[in-house]
């Protein structure tokens, strides 16, 4: 009979075999680090091999502070457009005679934008980045 500590084992395994195949999406990797810290806490002996339900409570614990982590983080570290003002980009799709309704493309990221101006601009014209409101880059 394998031990419990092998079959959390097996079970983060295939979970990330499940992750590297694309069949569940991101979460899959990290319930599969929460299986293996049990895993762990079992081959520590810091969790008894008959307490299926601490287990069990532990490995939903440890999958969902991974995905609390991984959701939190990009939140704290995401930072404002600010940097790209001065910057060139590519306009995709002319604004309107108005200004609005256009996007550019700046480092792979395609953004919506407006003129300053009421100047006409066409597609693949190179622009320059004046500000940003919202989500919104002003151009020139």
């Amino acid at each position: 009979m394998l031990e419990t500590y092998v079959i959390w084992l097996l079970v983060a395994l295939t979970l990330i075999v499940f992750e590297v195949f694309g069949i569940f999406n991101f979460t899959a990797l990290l319930s599969g680090a929460g299986a293996f810290c049990v895993a762990l806490l079992l081959k520590w002996d810091a969790v008894g091999e008959d307490s299926y339900l601490l287990q069990a409570s532990l490995f939903m614990a440890f999958s969902a502070l991974f995905i609390a982590l991984l959701w939190i983080s990009p939140r704290r570290t995401s930072r404002p457009y600010n940097d790209i003002i001065g910057t060139e980009a590519v306009v995709i799709t002319p604004p309107s005679p108005d200004g609005t309704g256009g996007l550019i493309r700046w480092s792979g990221t395609t953004l919506p934008a407006r003129t300053e101006s009421k100047t006409l601009l066409k597609r693949g014209q190179r622009v320059i980045i004046t500000n940003i409101q919202g989500n919104t880059a002003l151009i020139k």
